[in-house]
């Protein structure tokens, strides 16, 4: 397996406004992928914020398949993630599975 980026996140939980709340990241060691566990959205802003780099995923562990960069803006004195260019006030991943 090629390394995707520093971290995959695979599923991710909402709030109000369809905001991330938390999300499950997953190491990428460019041979395998951990187990993931969950953070919250303001780990994934740092750790983009320092330089590690994030892209979605899907279908499962077993048969992942490489989504979007995840990227950071601030806009109106917050930071919103987002697979897209777009500077606006919400968070955006794409078709991205709920934690359950």
């Amino acid at each position: 397996m090629t390394k995707w980026a520093d971290y995959i996140i695979s599923q991710a939980t909402f709030g109000k406004n369809n905001r991330v709340e938390n999300l499950k990241q997953h190491l990428d060691n460019g041979t395998n992928i951990g187990l993931g566990e969950i953070v919250p959205r303001s780990t994934v802003i740092a750790n983009i914020k320092k330089g590690k780099s994030y892209v979605t995923a899907f279908n499962g562990l077993s048969n992942m398949k490489k989504g979007q960069v995840i990227r950071v803006h601030g806009f109106d004195n917050d930071f919103f993630l987002r697979i897209d260019k777009n500077k606006v006030g919400l968070d955006y991943l794409g078709p991205i599975p709920e934690i359950s």
